[in-house]
């Protein structure tokens, strides 16, 4: 799994959330928009990675390019449009939910100030995403 997150304690937030959920992935991140692409297009220090993120986790406020920004570009390349990506911020309105799933986000969570109700969002995550359905296997390597 791809976590797209720039602040070190919300990282932190997410990777505590899913070892209490138990969700048994590795967990790669990148910092910011013009990096996640990097990452899904192995482009510089990404170049040589092998495998595939089955799943997005996105920022929608990261500096430079930012998740909104990322996620449109994601869903215009062929290659990487099919990952599902999941929107997990703090910075959120109504209209932001609306952009996001028009911008084609598979959901949208809100880091919740409550941590138990965030472990529970990573469970629901898991069970959907990792026991439920098929994801994409994405382009050969």
């Amino acid at each position: 799994m791809l976590v797209a997150e720039d602040d070190d304690d919300d990282f932190i937030l997410v990777a505590e959330a899913a070892r209490k959920a138990s969700l048994d992935v590795n967990l790669a991140r990148v910092r910011d928009g013009e990096e996640l692409l990097d990452y899904l297009l192995r482009r510089g220090r990404h170049a040589a990675r092998d495998k595939e993120p089955s799943l997005i986790l996105l920022d929608i406020s990261m500096p430079g390019k930012n998740g909104f920004e990322a996620l449109k570009e994601i869903k215009s390349i062929p290659g990487i449009r099919s990952i599902p990506v999941i929107v997990v911020t703090n910075a959120y309105s109504a209209e932001d939910i609306d952009r996001a799933y028009n911008l084609g986000a598979a959901s949208f969570i809100q880091k919740s100030l409550e941590f138990q109700r965030f472990i529970h969002s990573f469970k629901v995550m898991k069970q959907y995403w990792f026991e439920t359905v098929l994801l994409p296997k994405g382009p050969p390597t």
